[in-house]
């Protein structure tokens, strides 16, 4: 299967789906993540350089009202990080406002 969408990922978040430590990469459901469908590829690049990736396939898609919803809604395992640091890390990324406007998606995925 071709792959269809990429993304970028922090180094610590590229190893931890890496690893497989992490199995739920979660993004703002804004147009580009809409377009996902079970079963499709995602190649995500390491930041900065974006020289070295990994190619999953999406196994699950579920949408949140926000964050805090889905941190709730996800085991800590699959997401790889505490609560308290997991919303941190996506606000320094989202706004408030977008996250309101947008909603929020759980991209479960697995190595391919």
């Amino acid at each position: 299967m071709p792959i269809r969408h990429r993304m970028k990922l922090t180094p610590e978040n590229f190893e931890q789906l890496k690893s497989g430590h992490k199995t739920i990469e979660s993004r703002l459901n804004d147009e580009k993540r809409k377009a996902l469908r079970v079963g499709e590829r995602i190649e995500f690049a390491k930041l900065p350089e974006l020289e070295t990736s990994l190619i999953v396939e999406i196994v699950s898609l579920d949408t949140y009202k926000n964050f805090s919803e889905l941190y709730a809604a996800c085991h800590e395992v699959v997401l790889g990080t505490t609560q308290q640091e997991y919303l941190k890390r996506v606000h320094e990324y989202y706004t408030k406002q977008e996250e309101d406007k947008y909603g929020v998606v759980a991209i479960g995925v697995k190595l391919v």
